[in-house]
């Protein structure tokens, strides 16, 4: 597909006040985003067109460009090899960090207590038991949450083992429950994408008088928190199919990408 056929109308002039700003947000999920859904969550990277596109929007003066991701920081940068100084927000926002010189990333100290890592430690050993006997459902661990994964699972098992995790360990006091594709995350700590995205905005804008306007991308449930958190002059754009609340959507990765070039080449005009 070309441009023309993925950016409508009315996202193009979306797009056009957006990139007339002084300064801006470009804040991105990863996963179904910028890289293509894989069973193997560690084999997922991003599509060549979408790693092109990072690249020559971060080049753009003025733009602060973020990966907004359910996986630990750390994980993100390390499958995303995004561009130097990229803003990794990971764990639904419970982790930010950088993407620096180095090709490492260095995170700031979130205050992880012993009580969290505890609440954790019993969720994890409770979803264990849950996935135990179902071929195909694992569990993953993150510093502040715990996923169940059913992907891979066939659908009675899936369908259990969600069940199970949703009416157990996600009722459980100082669990924060997020349903998404395939996965139920129950973090111990609540936090959000919504107030990522939030708090970026007010880092990004600390000195400036003008409106710093966000373009948030994203594909999962989760990501409807970020849309909701955007204002007037913020651009939403869904990524494929699912119930939203953005004004715009492209089909997959590579249309993100077209989006991405497309507001480069606004602002060198």
């Amino acid at each position: 597909m070309s441009e023309k056929d993925i950016i409508s109308a009315e996202l193009d002039a979306a797009l056009a006040k957006y990139a007339a700003s002084p300064i801006v947000i470009a804040a991105l999920d990863f996963d179904g985003t910028l890289a293509e859904l894989r069973d193997d969550p560690q084999a997922v990277r991003p599509t060549d067109a979408a790693a092109k596109a990072l690249a020559a929007i971060s080049d753009s003066p003025g733009v602060t460009v973020a990966l907004v991701s359910g996986r630990p920081a750390g994980d993100l940068g390390r499958l995303a090899t995004p561009p130097l100084g990229t803003v990794l927000i990971g764990s639904h926002g419970a982790e930010i960090g950088e993407y620096t010189n180095d090709g490492e990333v260095v995170l700031l100290d979130v205050g992880i207590t012993q009580h969290e890592l505890d609440r954790r430690d019993k969720i994890a050993a409770e979803l264990e038991r849950i996935v135990k006997d179902r071929e195909g459902a694992w569990v993953e661990y993150k510093p502040l949450a715990v996923v169940l994964h059913t992907r891979m699972a066939a659908p009675d098992d899936a369908r259990a083992a969600t069940e199970e995790a949703l009416a157990g360990p996600a009722t459980w006091d100082g669990v924060h429950a997020l349903k998404g594709k395939d996965v139920v995350e129950l973090p111990v700590r609540d936090a959000t994408k919504g107030d990522a995205v939030r708090h970026l905005r007010a880092s990004v804008s600390e000195g400036t008088d003008a409106p710093v306007p966000v373009l948030y991308a994203g594909d999962d449930v989760t990501d409807e928190r970020a849309f909701a958190a955007l204002e007037d002059g913020d651009v939403r754009v869904k990524v494929g199919a699912g119930d939203t609340i953005a004004e715009h959507r492209v089909p997959n990765p590579d249309s993100v990408a077209l989006v991405l070039d497309r507001i480069t080449q606004l602002r060198k005009g």
